[in-house]
């Protein structure tokens, strides 16, 4: 609880609104938040961070456009007492109505979220440049007579892209745009 502030815990709402887990488990299995991705570095991170075990697991998957492959996916996974303390310190920054909801079922309860009036601008690029990273991408386009940075955020959850326009928009004083792109299932 000392060591970790309020910029820690933005970083972590970014990856567990992207790539992260809340699950309410039964007196047998008991409850989980994890990270799962095919990036090493973040999930180690977290897994460092929260003090719990890296597991690296590979397993048949079929891409959407019918190619079969072996994903390969790292996972830290925090289970029990560790796994509530780190959801009600992580829910209030949390921008994704579904990732609260399920975060509310682990805890039995629905904290109180940080209004986007009070995030700082620190808070906001914390969380962004985790979003980024797990839903995401940042590309340099390189023109004849300017250079552009291009961030863009993916998600079929428009209410949350709205949320996160208007939090770069007030906060940081950056236009953005909302854009629909290709859609597929995995």
């Amino acid at each position: 609880d000392q060591e970790l502030t309020n910029l820690d815990w933005a970083k972590w709402g970014g990856w567990k609104d992207t790539d992260g887990h809340f699950r309410k488990g039964n007196k047998r299995e008991g409850n989980t938040v994890g990270l799962k991705l095919k990036d090493r570095q973040p999930v180690e991170l977290f897994s460092e961070t929260f003090e719990t075990s890296l597991l690296y697991l590979e397993h048949q998957t079929t891409a959407p456009n019918g190619t079969k492959y072996t994903a390969k996916e790292y996972v830290a996974i925090l289970c029990g007492p560790k796994a509530v303390w780190f959801t009600k310190n992580v829910y209030p920054y949390l921008i994704k109505e579904k990732k609260k909801d399920y975060a509310a079922n682990l805890l039995g309860y629905r904290p109180e979220s940080k209004n986007f009036s009070d995030w700082t601008i620190d808070e906001v690029i914390h969380y962004l440049a985790s979003a980024l990273e797990g839903d995401g991408d940042i590309t340099l386009n390189n023109g004849k007579k300017t250079i552009s940075i291009r961030a863009k955020l993916n998600s079929n959850d428009v209410q949350y892209l709205s949320d996160i326009k208007y939090l770069i928009e007030k906060k940081l004083g950056i236009t953005s745009t909302l854009a629909e792109g290709a859609d597929y299932e995995t």
